[in-house]
Protein backbone atom coordinates (compact mmCIF):
# COMPACT_ATOMS: atom_id res chain seq x y z
CA UNK A 1 0.00 0.00 0.00
CA UNK A 2 1.66 3.48 -0.85
CA UNK A 3 1.08 5.76 2.35
CA UNK A 4 1.37 9.75 2.08
CA UNK A 5 3.17 11.41 4.46
CA UNK A 6 0.71 12.13 6.49
CA UNK A 7 0.31 8.38 7.43
CA UNK A 8 3.72 7.86 7.81
CA UNK A 9 3.66 10.84 10.71
CA UNK A 10 1.30 9.08 12.65
CA UNK A 11 1.99 6.87 15.77
CA UNK A 12 1.71 3.13 15.76
CA UNK A 13 -1.87 2.69 16.74
CA UNK A 14 -3.02 5.82 14.62
CA UNK A 15 -1.62 4.47 11.92
CA UNK A 16 -3.16 0.45 12.33
CA UNK A 17 -6.81 2.64 12.41
CA UNK A 18 -5.49 4.23 9.68
CA UNK A 19 -4.89 1.61 7.74
CA UNK A 20 -8.41 0.21 8.13
CA UNK A 21 -10.28 3.35 7.45
CA UNK A 22 -7.94 3.46 3.67
CA UNK A 23 -8.62 -0.38 3.83
CA UNK A 24 -12.55 1.01 2.90
CA UNK A 25 -11.49 3.12 0.32
CA UNK A 26 -10.26 0.44 -2.34
CA UNK A 27 -6.89 0.21 -0.22
CA UNK A 28 -5.83 3.24 -1.85
CA UNK A 29 -4.93 6.39 0.38
CA UNK A 30 -6.31 9.27 -1.10
CA UNK A 31 -3.70 11.97 0.09
CA UNK A 32 -1.33 10.05 -1.92
CA UNK A 33 -3.50 10.66 -4.52
CA UNK A 34 -1.97 13.09 -6.93
CA UNK A 35 -4.21 15.84 -8.20
CA UNK A 36 -4.18 15.01 -11.76
CA UNK A 37 -6.21 11.83 -10.52
CA UNK A 38 -9.05 13.86 -9.13
CA UNK A 39 -11.84 15.56 -11.45
CA UNK A 40 -14.11 18.61 -10.72
CA UNK A 41 -16.77 17.13 -12.81
CA UNK A 42 -20.21 17.14 -11.69
CA UNK A 43 -21.29 14.09 -13.16
CA UNK A 44 -18.82 12.39 -11.40
CA UNK A 45 -20.14 13.05 -8.25
CA UNK A 46 -21.61 10.61 -5.48
CA UNK A 47 -25.41 10.69 -5.63
CA UNK A 48 -26.90 10.99 -1.67
CA UNK A 49 -30.00 9.16 -1.51
CA UNK A 50 -30.96 10.97 1.53
CA UNK A 51 -29.29 13.49 3.93
CA UNK A 52 -32.02 14.65 6.39
CA UNK A 53 -32.16 16.05 10.25
CA UNK A 54 -34.21 13.64 11.99
CA UNK A 55 -33.72 15.05 15.66
CA UNK A 56 -31.07 17.20 17.70
CA UNK A 57 -30.49 17.97 21.27
CA UNK A 58 -30.46 21.15 22.81
CA UNK A 59 -29.21 22.51 26.14
CA UNK A 60 -31.75 24.95 27.77
CA UNK A 61 -34.86 26.08 25.91
CA UNK A 62 -35.24 26.08 22.06
CA UNK A 63 -38.43 27.51 19.92
CA UNK A 64 -36.10 26.09 16.87
CA UNK A 65 -38.48 23.76 14.47
CA UNK A 66 -36.65 20.82 12.72
CA UNK A 67 -37.43 22.65 9.70
CA UNK A 68 -35.81 25.46 10.66
CA UNK A 69 -33.26 23.86 11.62
CA UNK A 70 -32.50 22.01 8.23
CA UNK A 71 -32.96 25.46 6.47
CA UNK A 72 -30.70 27.03 8.04
CA UNK A 73 -28.18 24.19 7.71
CA UNK A 74 -28.82 23.73 4.27
CA UNK A 75 -27.89 27.30 3.92
CA UNK A 76 -24.82 27.11 6.12
CA UNK A 77 -23.07 24.76 4.28
CA UNK A 78 -24.00 26.15 0.93
CA UNK A 79 -22.54 29.62 1.52
CA UNK A 80 -19.07 27.62 2.55
CA UNK A 81 -18.89 26.40 -0.63
CA UNK A 82 -19.65 29.80 -2.60
CA UNK A 83 -17.97 32.49 -0.16
CA UNK A 84 -14.71 30.39 -0.61
CA UNK A 85 -14.41 28.78 3.29
CA UNK A 86 -14.45 25.45 1.40
CA UNK A 87 -13.08 24.91 -2.07
CA UNK A 88 -15.44 22.72 -4.55
CA UNK A 89 -14.83 19.05 -3.96
CA UNK A 90 -13.15 16.59 -6.21
CA UNK A 91 -13.88 13.37 -6.73
CA UNK A 92 -12.07 9.96 -8.11
CA UNK A 93 -14.21 7.07 -8.74
CA UNK A 94 -11.73 3.93 -7.74
CA UNK A 95 -11.78 0.55 -8.81
CA UNK A 96 -14.30 -1.52 -6.39
CA UNK A 97 -16.85 1.73 -7.00
CA UNK A 98 -15.96 3.60 -4.37
CA UNK A 99 -15.49 7.23 -4.77
CA UNK A 100 -13.28 9.05 -2.92
CA UNK A 101 -14.06 12.77 -2.12
CA UNK A 102 -11.61 15.60 -1.27
CA UNK A 103 -12.07 19.29 0.02
CA UNK A 104 -10.21 21.87 1.14
CA UNK A 105 -10.85 24.59 3.76
CA UNK A 106 -9.19 27.85 3.43
CA UNK A 107 -6.67 25.99 1.73
CA UNK A 108 -5.03 24.37 5.34
CA UNK A 109 -7.58 21.40 6.49
CA UNK A 110 -7.86 19.03 4.11
CA UNK A 111 -11.22 16.45 4.54
CA UNK A 112 -11.62 13.38 2.46
CA UNK A 113 -14.22 11.26 2.76
CA UNK A 114 -14.98 7.44 0.86
CA UNK A 115 -18.47 7.12 -0.21
CA UNK A 116 -19.84 3.28 -1.24
CA UNK A 117 -22.22 3.52 -4.20
CA UNK A 118 -25.62 2.34 -3.23
CA UNK A 119 -27.53 2.75 -6.21
CA UNK A 120 -25.95 2.53 -9.93
CA UNK A 121 -28.37 5.66 -11.03
CA UNK A 122 -30.62 8.38 -9.13
CA UNK A 123 -33.06 10.03 -10.39
CA UNK A 124 -32.12 13.42 -11.05
CA UNK A 125 -33.72 16.47 -9.30
CA UNK A 126 -35.88 18.26 -11.21
CA UNK A 127 -38.04 20.07 -8.34
CA UNK A 128 -37.44 24.02 -7.02
CA UNK A 129 -35.35 23.82 -3.70
CA UNK A 130 -35.10 27.44 -1.88
CA UNK A 131 -33.07 28.06 1.06
CA UNK A 132 -33.82 31.26 2.47
CA UNK A 133 -31.94 33.42 4.80
CA UNK A 134 -32.78 36.23 7.20
CA UNK A 135 -29.98 38.23 8.38
CA UNK A 136 -29.64 41.41 10.39
CA UNK A 137 -27.15 43.33 9.12
CA UNK A 138 -26.45 46.24 11.63
CA UNK A 139 -23.85 45.84 14.21
CA UNK A 140 -25.73 47.74 17.26
CA UNK A 141 -29.29 47.50 17.59
CA UNK A 142 -30.34 50.70 19.71
CA UNK A 143 -33.84 52.28 20.18
CA UNK A 144 -34.75 54.72 17.36
CA UNK A 145 -32.39 54.35 14.78
CA UNK A 146 -32.91 51.98 11.66
CA UNK A 147 -32.62 48.42 11.44
CA UNK A 148 -31.78 46.89 8.67
CA UNK A 149 -32.86 43.05 7.80
CA UNK A 150 -32.17 41.34 5.13
CA UNK A 151 -34.10 38.24 2.96
CA UNK A 152 -32.06 36.06 0.58
CA UNK A 153 -33.73 33.26 -1.47
CA UNK A 154 -31.71 31.08 -3.44
CA UNK A 155 -32.93 28.29 -5.73
CA UNK A 156 -30.82 25.09 -5.67
CA UNK A 157 -33.11 22.87 -7.48
CA UNK A 158 -33.36 22.00 -10.83
CA UNK A 159 -36.66 24.08 -11.58
CA UNK A 160 -38.63 27.89 -11.53
CA UNK A 161 -39.98 28.06 -8.19
CA UNK A 162 -43.35 29.33 -8.52
CA UNK A 163 -45.66 31.57 -6.81
CA UNK A 164 -43.32 32.51 -3.94
CA UNK A 165 -44.66 34.06 -0.57
CA UNK A 166 -42.49 35.59 2.91
CA UNK A 167 -43.97 36.56 5.64
CA UNK A 168 -42.39 37.72 8.31
CA UNK A 169 -44.58 38.14 11.87
CA UNK A 170 -41.87 38.42 14.53
CA UNK A 171 -41.75 42.23 14.68
CA UNK A 172 -44.40 43.24 17.32
CA UNK A 173 -46.36 46.65 15.95
CA UNK A 174 -46.45 47.77 19.39
CA UNK A 175 -42.74 47.60 19.36
CA UNK A 176 -41.52 48.12 15.82
CA UNK A 177 -41.70 50.70 12.97
CA UNK A 178 -41.28 49.83 9.28
CA UNK A 179 -39.75 52.48 7.81
CA UNK A 180 -38.70 51.23 4.42
CA UNK A 181 -39.86 47.91 2.43
CA UNK A 182 -42.62 45.31 3.20
CA UNK A 183 -42.38 42.34 6.40
CA UNK A 184 -44.50 40.09 3.06
CA UNK A 185 -43.94 40.26 -0.53
CA UNK A 186 -44.46 37.71 -3.14
CA UNK A 187 -42.39 36.70 -6.22
CA UNK A 188 -44.22 35.07 -9.26
CA UNK A 189 -41.04 33.43 -9.83
CA UNK A 190 -37.39 32.82 -9.46
CA UNK A 191 -35.41 30.52 -12.14
CA UNK A 192 -33.16 27.50 -11.46
CA UNK A 193 -29.43 28.66 -9.80
CA UNK A 194 -30.71 32.44 -9.18
CA UNK A 195 -31.33 34.21 -6.46
CA UNK A 196 -32.64 37.36 -4.99
CA UNK A 197 -32.66 39.52 -2.33
CA UNK A 198 -34.97 41.81 -0.15
CA UNK A 199 -34.25 44.34 2.25
CA UNK A 200 -36.44 45.92 4.48
CA UNK A 201 -36.03 49.16 7.28
CA UNK A 202 -37.01 48.77 10.68
CA UNK A 203 -37.27 51.08 13.55
CA UNK A 204 -37.34 50.06 17.45
CA UNK A 205 -39.75 52.44 19.34
CA UNK A 206 -37.91 50.70 23.07
CA UNK A 207 -35.28 48.80 24.71
CA UNK A 208 -35.04 45.44 25.67
CA UNK A 209 -34.87 42.01 24.42
CA UNK A 210 -36.44 40.92 21.52
CA UNK A 211 -36.69 37.60 20.11
CA UNK A 212 -36.07 37.55 16.52
CA UNK A 213 -37.79 34.73 14.88
CA UNK A 214 -37.74 32.68 11.34
CA UNK A 215 -40.34 34.10 8.49
CA UNK A 216 -42.76 32.00 6.67
CA UNK A 217 -42.36 31.23 3.19
CA UNK A 218 -44.00 29.14 0.96
CA UNK A 219 -44.02 28.37 -2.80
CA UNK A 220 -44.44 25.66 -5.44
CA UNK A 221 -41.70 23.15 -6.88
CA UNK A 222 -42.61 23.11 -10.51
CA UNK A 223 -45.61 24.55 -13.20
CA UNK A 224 -46.97 21.01 -13.06
CA UNK A 225 -47.49 20.31 -9.50
CA UNK A 226 -50.10 22.11 -7.53
CA UNK A 227 -48.58 21.24 -4.32
CA UNK A 228 -47.79 23.97 -2.00
CA UNK A 229 -43.89 23.85 -0.29
CA UNK A 230 -43.57 25.55 3.17
CA UNK A 231 -40.51 26.19 4.68
CA UNK A 232 -38.58 28.68 7.17
CA UNK A 233 -36.05 31.38 7.39
CA UNK A 234 -32.65 30.77 9.24
CA UNK A 235 -33.65 32.91 12.37
CA UNK A 236 -31.30 35.51 13.85
CA UNK A 237 -31.87 34.40 17.68
CA UNK A 238 -32.04 36.65 20.44
CA UNK A 239 -31.06 40.24 20.53
CA UNK A 240 -30.53 43.52 22.36
CA UNK A 241 -32.16 47.11 21.66
CA UNK A 242 -29.77 49.11 23.74
CA UNK A 243 -31.23 52.56 24.82
CA UNK A 244 -30.66 55.42 23.03
CA UNK A 245 -28.94 57.03 25.94
CA UNK A 246 -25.91 54.31 26.42
CA UNK A 247 -25.58 54.54 22.78
CA UNK A 248 -24.83 57.87 22.81
CA UNK A 249 -22.67 57.84 25.96
CA UNK A 250 -20.40 55.14 24.37
CA UNK A 251 -20.35 56.55 20.41
CA UNK A 252 -21.13 59.80 20.67
CA UNK A 253 -18.61 62.35 20.03
CA UNK A 254 -19.72 64.71 23.35
CA UNK A 255 -19.54 68.07 21.60
CA UNK A 256 -21.66 69.50 24.36
CA UNK A 257 -19.50 68.01 27.47
CA UNK A 258 -16.55 68.89 25.66
CA UNK A 259 -17.70 72.40 25.52
CA UNK A 260 -18.77 72.72 28.99
CA UNK A 261 -15.25 70.97 30.03
CA UNK A 262 -13.48 73.67 27.75
CA UNK A 263 -15.52 76.57 29.62
CA UNK A 264 -14.87 75.03 33.04
CA UNK A 265 -11.31 75.24 32.49
CA UNK A 266 -10.94 78.77 31.12
CA UNK A 267 -10.67 80.51 34.08
CA UNK A 268 -8.04 77.75 35.47
CA UNK A 269 -5.99 78.35 32.39
CA UNK A 270 -7.01 81.98 31.14
CA UNK A 271 -6.03 83.88 34.73
CA UNK A 272 -2.62 82.82 35.21
CA UNK A 273 -1.80 83.41 31.36
CA UNK A 274 -3.23 87.15 32.38
CA UNK A 275 -1.23 87.50 35.13
CA UNK A 276 1.89 86.10 33.59
CA UNK A 277 1.23 88.11 29.90
CA UNK A 278 1.09 91.54 32.32
CA UNK A 279 4.32 91.03 34.40
CA UNK A 280 5.99 90.01 31.02
CA UNK A 281 4.92 93.08 29.68
CA UNK A 282 6.04 95.19 32.85
CA UNK A 283 9.54 93.73 32.79
CA UNK A 284 9.78 94.20 28.92
CA UNK A 285 9.31 97.84 29.59
CA UNK A 286 11.70 98.74 32.02
CA UNK A 287 14.43 96.39 30.08
CA UNK A 288 13.96 99.12 27.49
CA UNK A 289 13.73 101.82 29.42
CA UNK A 290 17.29 101.04 31.02
CA UNK A 291 18.67 100.74 28.03
CA UNK A 292 17.96 104.18 26.74
CA UNK A 293 19.78 105.65 29.46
Amino acid sequence: MLLSDYAKSLSDPERRRYHIEVAKCGSDDPFALSDDQFTNDVGCYPSVDRADINDYLVHGTSFVTREQLKSYKSLEAHNYVTSGLVEPPRVKTLRDGNIVVVSKMLRILAGVVCLLLVHAAEEEVTEARLLVQKRILNKFLVEGKDIIVDYNIYNVGGSAALDIKLSDNSFNPAYFEVTSGLLSFKLNRLAPGSNVTHTVVIRPLTFGFFNFTSADVSYRTSEDSQEVQFAHTAEPGQGGIMPVRDFDRKFSPHVTDWLAFAIMTLPSLGIPFVLWFNSKSKYENIVKQFKKH
